[in-house]
């Protein structure tokens, strides 16, 4: 597979064809959004893709950082958590986070427009299986794992297919 979790698309896969119509009937009219689709554990939330969160996939995943941001026709830069500790000059969590951190962004832009990034250096450090990293969903469908960076970082500028790119910054405690 490449990683530790199940894509979003293939765990849907598997929920359609060994968990059928679980959820019909169940009395709760549930509208799913983003491609989400009723939990067949719990049938009165949905399950999301990667990046939304809310009973109905309607806002972005909690996190203990990260946020709404509107892009402007100025370059911005968004930075990851305080992960570098100053005085030890190593890398590791800020002391108030006591686990894995996940970091979830959704970056907009007017409808019509898109948005423009680039990622620039970072301090995820290469190991394997990649488990620190920065993701960027790009594309139309959310439902779609985006690229992932942890030690490669591409040059070039990459554009969103829409309106709306969605960025999540993984860092592994331990790495």
């Amino acid at each position: 597979m490449g990683t530790e979790r199940m894509a979003f698309l293939d765990a849907k896969m598997i929920n359609d064809i060994y968990c059928p119509n679980v959820c019909e009937g169940f009395g709760r009219n549930l509208r799913c959004q983003a491609g989400g689709y009723p939990d067949p554990n719990n049938c009165n939330v949905c399950k999301c893709p990667d990046a939304l969160g809310g009973v109905e996939c309607e806002r972005l995943q909690p996190s203990v950082c990260g946020g709404e941001l509107i892009a402007t026709d100025q370059w911005q830069t968004l930075r990851s958590p305080e992960l570098h500790d100053s005085r030890s000059q190593q890398t590791n969590l800020n002391p108030s986070f006591n686990k894995n951190v996940q970091c979830y962004w959704r970056i907009s832009a007017p409808e019509g427009s898109h948005v423009r990034f680039r990622l620039s250096d970072g301090e995820f450090p290469c190991s394997y299986g990649c488990q620190s990293y920065v993701e960027i969903k790009h594309k139309l469908d959310i439902r779609l794992t985006g690229f992932r960076s942890c030690c490669y970082r591409p040059k070039e500028d990459t554009i969103s297919d829409g309106s709306q790119i969605y960025v999540r910054i993984v860092f592994a405690k331990g790495n």
